[in-house]
């Protein structure tokens, strides 16, 4: 069995990361526009945000996301004995390219714990235009129990009895109410850590958002203001949505979160960091390719 881990992408240029915005922003999932305006609009969003986004990459060393996934193939590779790739929707080496060479065959697992049209749509859209039905694609492990145990195991190895803020990088409410289960399935896994650990002190909050639209909430700045104004003085962060590290835990968390957290009385500010080797996230992904299915059960 051959095996393929689909991320969004890396960067380690400021050229490669105006192209990972086009490129993003380019995609129907992300910016459902017709296709005459998106083109233009994610052109000018693309030059907009590269400058400050870029800056934010230079002050966490660049993106840890390419190395971390090779690592990823390497481990899983020498625990299943299967052949493993990385590939990326957006940035190289992209996941296009090898869809092309219909010699191969293989299976998806999707480095997103929980599915939505952002991003296991993302994936079932490019099986579709290059019509691959002969890949696979594992299914959303939000629940699987060896995920759980990945995060109960990085979470007690840091836990002395602090209020514990499971962070999920948000969706646009409008796309929870056409369907997207994304929503749901967080808080499901943010329950079931919870449980495995035998902890009630624990809370929800979304990340990420983009532009004037509302988005899942709460935020995570209104979740750690809401928190101090409890008088809570310990947190632990635990970003349940992401498998390696990204900017978004190293700079949004790591760095503004943990300054907001101090600036409004939070004494204590932990975060967790992603279980991205852990034995049990690899046996996790080893098992649900094993149980992949057709994505065209899938489709939405």
């Amino acid at each position: 069995m051959r095996l393929v881990l689909v991320n969004t992408g890396g960067v380690n240029t400021f050229s490669s990361y105006v192209s990972f915005l086009f490129k993003m922003f380019q995609d129907p999932r992300i910016l459902p526009l017709p296709k005459i305006l998106r083109l233009p609009v994610a052109a000018t969003i693309a030059l907009l945000r590269a400058p400050f986004g870029y800056k934010k990459y230079r002050i966490i060393g660049g993106s840890p996301v390419i190395p971390m996934m090779k690592e990823q193939a390497q481990l899983i590779k020498e625990l299943s004995g299967c052949e493993t790739h990385i590939a990326c929707l957006y940035s190289r080496p992209l996941f296009e390219e090898m869809l092309k060479d219909k010699t191969l065959s293989f299976t998806v697992i999707p480095q997103f714990p929980h599915f939505s049209f952002t991003t296991y749509g993302c994936i079932i859209d490019r099986l579709f235009a290059f019509k691959r039905d002969d890949v696979k694609i594992a299914k959303p492990y939000y629940n699987h129990p060896l995920f759980i145990e990945a995060w109960r195991k990085a979470i007690m190895n840091a836990y002395f009895g602090e209020h514990v803020l499971f962070v999920a990088h948000g969706i646009p409410e409008s796309l929870v109410k056409a369907g997207d289960p994304y929503e749901r399935q967080i808080h499901e896994t943010a329950r079931l850590i919870s449980e495995s650990l035998n902890i009630s002190n624990y809370s929800v909050a979304f990340q990420s958002r983009i532009g004037p639209t509302s988005w899942t909430k709460p935020y995570t700045e209104d979740a750690i203001k809401a928190l101090a104004k409890k008088g809570i003085k310990e947190v632990m962060v635990v970003p349940i949505s992401f498998t390696n590290e990204h900017l978004e835990t190293l700079y949004d968390l790591d760095i503004e979160l943990k300054s907001l957290a101090s600036s409004v009385g939070i004494r204590v500010y932990k975060r967790v960091r992603v279980p991205y080797t852990s034995q049990e996230l690899l046996k996790c992904w080893i098992s649900v390719a094993q149980e992949a299915v057709d994505w065209r059960t899938m489709c939405s």
